[in-house]
Formats: structure tokens, C-alpha cells, sequence
């Protein structure tokens, strides 16, 4: 049954997302169950999420907090004042809606894959970083990133947490509260 919804998943998502975006997905599949291996995680798991995780990422602005509002999902206040992050937790809500995931380890890993948070799991590390990573991201500080690898998954998201607010901080855009709290996480784990 499992599998059924899993087909039904890349349907929708072949029929709604961008060709850009769906080869972004298709990427971060492939480098999440690479990941998975590599670091001991369950690859069925890391497959999942990563096929989930950008499923509302082209939704509108407003669709995203109608959503939010007409599924009363429950967030930080930031998520709400930077709207392009709720597309996480709308796609973890989504895919237990509708898809009929019911793995609460997955949904999170999609839930927090923009923002990370305090206490990653080792599947929340491997979403996280693979998203950063997938073969077709060329940003400012990827390589960076996918060398920080060699140390591991915590180090490599580590990375990109501190490229991310770099930026943020470099083009004066708000921080968000988790993305520090799950740095600092990480960095009192010794990363």
C-alpha cells in the first residue's frame, strides 16, 4: 500500500512541479539514499522524505498560508512572517493527508529540512544535507559545504547552516530562530 501512494506522490509531483524543480527533487533522492548508506540511515526513509520535502515549494505565498490556516497547522510565528518556509511543514502535513505517510521521523525530516532544528535526527541530517548538496546546486559556498562532508553529516550541515546565515545576514534578511537554535544544537554536539 506503502508503494501505491509512493507512485501516486511522483504522479503528482511530475504533474505539479516545474521540470527545474523536479530534477532539484530528483537530485536530492538520489544523493539522500547515497547519504542514507554512507552514514547507516534507512534509505526507504531518506528516499521518502526526499521525495516529499519540495512537494509545495512552488505554491504561491498565499496558497501556502491559506493552507496553514484552513489545515490550522500549528508553527513558530517566524515561519509565518517568511512564508517561503512553510512549504515544509505543508508538504509533511500533505503527506500524511494524503499520501498516508504515517512515520513521524519522516514527516519531520520534511517538517525542518529548510530550517533544520535543535537535536537532528541522523534522517533529518541526511534531507537536510542532501538538499544543500544535490548535484544541481551551484550556489555561493556548495562546494564548501560538500567538502564539510568528509566529516561527516553534522559538519556539512553545520556548513550550511553558518553559509546560509552568512547570507542572510549579507544581504539583511531576518535570521531564523531555528536555524541558530539548530546550529547551536550542533555545535554542542562537538561539530
Amino acid at each position: 500500500m506503502a508503494e501505491i501512494k509512493l507512485d501516486r506522490l511522483l504522479q503528482d509531483l511530475r504533474r505539479q512541479l516545474s521540470d527545474v524543480r523536479f530534477r532539484h527533487v530528483e537530485g536530492v533522492v538520489q544523493t539522500a539514499r547515497d547519504l542514507a548508506d554512507r552514514f547507516g540511515v534507512c534509505p526507504s526513509k531518506a528516499e521518502v522524505a526526499a521525495w516529499l520535502h519540495d512537494f509545495a515549494r512552488e505554491w504561491s505565498k498565499d496558497r501556502l498560508l491559506r493552507y496553514v490556516k484552513e489545515h490550522a497547522i500549528s508553527l513558530p510565528d517566524e515561519w509565518l512572517t517568511v512564508p517561503l518556509l512553510l512549504h515544509g511543514p505543508v508538504a509533511a502535513h500533505i503527506g500524511k493527508q494524503t499520501y498516508q505517510i504515517e512515520d513521524e521521523e519522516i514527516l519531520d525530516a520534511v517538517r525542518y529540512h529548510t530550517t533544520g532544528r535543535p537535536n537532528m535526527t541522523d534522517l533529518d541530517l541526511v534531507l537536510f544535507v542532501a538538499d544543500a548538496i544535490e548535484p544541481n546546486r551551484s550556489y555561493p559556498g556548495v562546494e564548501a559545504v560538500r567538502a564539510a562532508l568528509t566529516d561527516g553529516l553534522a559538519n556539512a550541515a553545520r556548513a550550511s547552516l553558518d553559509n546560509t546565515i552568512t547570507y542572510l545576514i549579507a544581504t539583511g534578511r531576518p535570521l531564523g530562530l531555528l536555524a541558530v537554535a539548530a546550529r547551536n544544537s550542533l555545535l554542542e554536539r562537538g561539530v
